[in-house]
């Protein structure tokens, strides 16, 4: 194509490629805009390229619009659904020693956003020469124009009754070229929040039953599915610890996680927050709180990071305990030096673990000496064997209570979906989820030392959700406030719920009921 043609071109299909990702999942007014502001912005880059000084600023904007397009492709390719604020909220609070291993397991993207980046570039270069200054000119004023006149109208428009959802900028970048921006813009909106949330404090009315136990151990498991435990039917033994236990334990046939991210699933287990009515401003009223107003002394004893300290919704949570440690080490067991420590202090006490469990990078959850089961796919063996590594945790946990009055509630965060793609892929749930990326181990286990009277065993098989966890520890730890807790199993009142409500990636609710059993279901609905 000759002179301008060929440079007129490439922007037109470049500016159209990020629109492809949000036909069909907003308004085509909307795929419009982005569109408009993909040229304007590329035009304005290429008459930034022309001065030395704002050459700069010119290759930001394109490693912007690459780093756009190349979150788009990643959550397309694994979710079939776009970008969201739940991913925006996981990355924000992910420490930067698992950024890194989140980025070696998917470098393909890594890869097309940096080669994106640099074809940005090479054409704000060629646009910047062979195009007209006032072509430029007008493109830039057209850009500015749009995203001043958004942003007035979304600030004029606020509504200050839903401070989590109404952010102008965030409604300004939702409909222009980085629109993957205005989810990273609503999650540190909402870290603010937590922030602040972490301050309140929350007081009950509490009385007290004595339960014959006094130390009580939650051990908060990390992406752990049923369906890939021998406690739950899976024919590799990967739970010999608690099997040897069952006799001891209260399980739960069918726990099913609020959410399928940390970030959402942990804070939603340990407060008042529900899915079926999910405010942040909940996350204040939690079980680590109460228990402390109770009288319990509160260890937060975790093996992954604080990154982020107060904006991190689970770490806002955590620090309602009385000592808290966030543990540096190769794997879960660096968590035992410290769980001794805390068993050694006199008087009523919880104490809460938060596990690496089998998170991303099964392969790197357990020591290389630990890799004793083989499945066919080498991912499928590293995460059975991190399943493994758990349960030893827990039999080593079990070893140190027995002879106390102790008793253990063990559950995982949320599930994993996994594909027969590569020999076995893992992954969180995503906007469209199947029930696979909510199905988690569940288990209250007591010692022999606990009066037989004071224990709860054999096996809950209604349908149950995590995010009942609160009434359930409450329960548990024989504290009442007044408030009926018939969503506890362990309350005489107790009804199964007839049905349960999730949330998915992107915060939405969904009838667990009514999602597709597995991954392959998932893909062939949509």
């Amino acid at each position: 194509m000759p002179g301008r043609l060929l440079p007129l071109f490439l922007l037109a299909f470049c500016s159209l490629l990020p629109c492809l990702f949000m036909l069909g999942h907003t308004g085509n007014s909307v795929v419009l805009k982005i569109y408009v502001t993909s040229i304007t912005m590329l035009l304005l880059c290429a008459l930034l390229w022309r001065h030395r000084l704002t050459q700069p600023l010119s290759l930001l904007l394109c490693a912007l619009l690459a780093a756009n397009f190349g979150l788009s492709l990643f959550s397309y390719s694994l979710y079939q659904a776009p970008f969201n604020d739940g991913f925006a909220l996981s990355i924000l609070e992910t420490h930067p020693d698992e950024s890194f291993e989140m980025l070696a397991m998917y470098w393909p993207y890594l890869a097309v956003t940096t080669v994106s980046a640099i074809g940005l570039m090479l054409l704000t270069r060629k646009l910047s020469r062979r195009l007209p200054t006032r072509v430029l000119q007008a493109g830039s004023l057209l850009f500015a124009a749009f995203m001043s006149v958004t942003y007035a109208k979304a600030a004029y428009h606020d509504d200050s009754s839903q401070p989590r959802r109404w952010v102008p900028s965030a409604y300004l970048m939702e409909k222009s070229a980085l629109f993957n921006a205005s989810y990273f813009i609503a999650a540190l909106n909402d870290s603010q929040l937590i922030g602040e949330i972490s301050q309140r404090k929350v007081r009950h009315h509490i009385e007290q039953r004595p339960t014959g136990i006094d130390t009580y151990v939650v051990v908060i498991g990390e992406s752990a599915r049923r369906q890939s435990m021998n406690l739950y039917g899976y024919p590799q033994p990967d739970t010999p610890q608690a099997n040897a236990q069952r006799q001891n334990m209260l399980l739960f046939n069918d726990a099913i996680a609020a959410a399928p991210l940390t970030v959402l699933a942990v804070p939603l287990s340990l407060s008042i927050a529900s899915p079926a009515r999910f405010e942040l401003h909940d996350y204040a009223d939690n079980i680590i709180g109460l228990a402390g107003e109770a009288g319990y002394r509160t260890y937060w004893l975790s093996a992954q990071d604080a990154y982020g300290s107060y904006a991190n919704a689970v770490t806002a949570i955590a620090l309602n305990a009385r000592e808290k440690a966030w543990v540096s080490g190769d794997h879960d067991f660096s968590l035992l030096p410290h769980l001794d420590k805390a068993l050694q202090q006199p008087g009523r006490k919880v104490i809460f673990l938060h596990l690496m469990g089998s998170h991303s990078s099964a392969c790197k959850r357990f020591p290389s000496g630990a890799a004793t089961l083989h499945e066919q796919g080498a991912y499928d063996s590293c995460y059975v064997n991190s399943i493994r590594y758990t349960d030893s945790l827990l039999g080593q946990v079990f070893a140190r209570l027995k002879g106390q009055r102790a008793s253990v509630l063990y559950y995982s965060d949320h599930g994993q979906e996994r594909t027969p793609d590569n020999g076995g892929t893992y992954y969180h749930g995503g906007e469209y989820p199947s029930q696979e990326a909510y199905r988690v181990p569940q288990f209250i286990w007591y010692s022999d030392a606990v009066p037989r009277d004071r224990t709860r065993t054999g096996q809950v098989n209604a349908p149950y959700s995590t995010a009942d966890n609160y009434y359930l520890m409450m329960n548990w730890l024989g504290i009442r406030t007044g408030v009926r807790d018939c969503a506890s199993p362990l309350s005489d009142c107790y009804a199964p719920p007839s049905s349960i409500t999730v949330l998915n990636a992107a915060r939405r609710k969904l009838d667990y009921h009514r999602l597709p059993d597995n991954v392959r279901l998932a893909r062939a609905a949509r």
